[in-house]
């Protein structure tokens, strides 16, 4: 730029001069003189003089190309100039409205947390709108923070031992599922990559179907009926499912530990992946679940009805069956089964097709329906009919057990039958217990 700057003040200082030559030569004879220069410098051309008024106007005509090319790049630089302060200008209003609307936004956060804390329900519905409002705005700010604070209000006001039966929060609450995992909301895509912390709760009377409640931790929580969820990755550790129905549910992955499933009817819900340590499921019907990869241990499965269920690839170690009926579930391929307790239990079209080893099968019948109680099991103690069907077995190892049912038999049984957990102790804040201490034959 300054070789350029350097260029055209020379040129200028040329046509100056040129400027001054001939304005001298207006004061003398300009023919005489114009002669002289175009002799000196063609002294050989007949067309001397045509030749230097070439040379006089290609100089003019390149004088007033570089006049106008400096003119030229004098207007760019100012425009330039004036474009930078424009973006600069632009720039710092940008960012005084930024703060004015972050200042903004905060105010309306503390307000809408305010009142989450009144006692009138309208003002706190109003505040959960303004919340979910602010996460939309302001996703990359506020989202989270919204999502562990409504969160919070429902483990709060949901807390097991302290919610009424009726109680004026449950709207408040509902509206709080809604926004939060309901898929038809509009909202719910927002949190969907949040882990929901919903412990302690008792949600029994909430609707929680078509919600998206994956990697949720619903701990020592008391959950009601639900139907078309997803639970993929929760955990249920020490929770109740008490009288309820449970219909096209993932629980892909779910963890459940120490679990009461008490009464409840499973249908056609996918379960596969899933971990079961210490937990109950006594008087329930389960029905086209989908139990593949899934890891039992420690278990007790009491009372129950296991039909048309897939079982491809699972690992059930150490987990008891009594009075428990499989129907139809075909062919059983468990990857391991081991240390199991199939006492008093009913074979219907359900093969181990997999090696089976130091389970014990004494007192198993052969029924296409569920003994109604334990008693109407034990009546069948030592009869022709409670021994093992062949075909139920097809690589029963030598270390199972296998004959009919005994009085000693019948009185553990009994006795872990009497151990189980009831309601009641779900809701309390501690896990229940649920490691029985008799010493049952396996």
């Amino acid at each position: 730029m300054r070789l350029i700057m350097k260029i055209l003040y020379r040129v200028l200082l040329i046509l100056a001069f040129i400027v001054a030559v001939f304005f001298i030569v207006t004061l003398f004879d300009v023919e005489s003189v114009y002669n002289v220069v175009s002799e000196w410098l063609f002294p050989e051309n007949i067309n001397r003089n045509g030749e230097l008024l070439k040379i006089i106007l290609t100089v003019i005509g390149g004088l007033g190309i570089f006049l106008s090319l400096y003119i030229a790049y004098r207007r760019a630089k100012s425009f330039e100039k004036n474009v930078a302060n424009q973006t600069k200008m632009i720039s710092l209003q940008n960012d005084q409205l930024f703060i004015t609307r972050k200042a903004q936004t905060d105010e309306r956060f503390k307000n809408a947390v305010e009142h989450l804390g009144q006692s009138e329900q309208p003002i706190i519905l109003g505040g959960v709108s303004e919340l979910i409002q602010i996460a939309k705005e302001a996703a990359v700010e506020y989202s989270e923070i919204v999502f562990n604070i409504l969160c919070s209000y429902v483990r709060a006001k949901a807390y097991k031992e302290t919610r009424p039966t009726f109680d004026p929060n449950d709207i408040i609450i509902q509206t709080i599922i809604n926004y939060l995992f309901k898929s038809i909301s509009t909202t719910n895509i927002l949190f969907e990559k949040y882990s929901a912390d919903l412990q302690k709760t008792n949600l029994v009377g909430f609707d929680l179907n078509n919600c998206n409640f994956d990697n949720a931790n619903f701990s020592f929580s008391i959950l009601p009926d639900i139907e078309d969820s997803s639970f993929k990755g929760a955990i249920f550790t020490c929770s109740l499912f008490h009288l309820g129905t449970l219909k096209n549910l993932n629980f892909t992955n779910a963890n459940f530990d120490n679990t009461l499933f008490h009464e409840v009817t499973l249908i056609n819900c996918n379960i596969s992946i899933a971990k079961f340590y210490g937990s109950f499921i006594v008087d329930s019907k389960i029905g086209d679940c989908n139990f593949s990869n899934t890891y039992i241990y420690m278990s007790y499965i009491l009372l129950s009805e296991i039909l048309h269920c897939h079982f491809n690839n699972s690992r059930i170690i150490s987990t008891s069956f009594n009075g428990s009926v499989f129907l139809n579930n075909g062919d059983l391929s468990l990857s391991t089964c081991l240390g199991n307790d199939f006492r008093a239990t009913g074979f219907r079209n359900s093969v181990f097709t997999n090696l089976v080893s130091q389970s014990n099968f004494r007192g198993c019948f052969d029924k296409d329906y569920l003994m109604g109680s334990l008693d109407e099991v034990f009546k069948y103690m030592g009869t022709e009919s409670n021994r093992l069907e062949i075909g139920t077995v097809s690589a029963l190892n030598n270390d199972c057990q296998t004959g009919s049912l005994t009085q000693k038999d019948c009185d553990d049984i009994n006795d872990l039958n009497n151990q189980k957990p009831s309601k009641k102790d779900y809701f309390k804040i501690g896990c229940y217990d649920r490691s029985p201490q008799n010493s049952r034959q396996r």
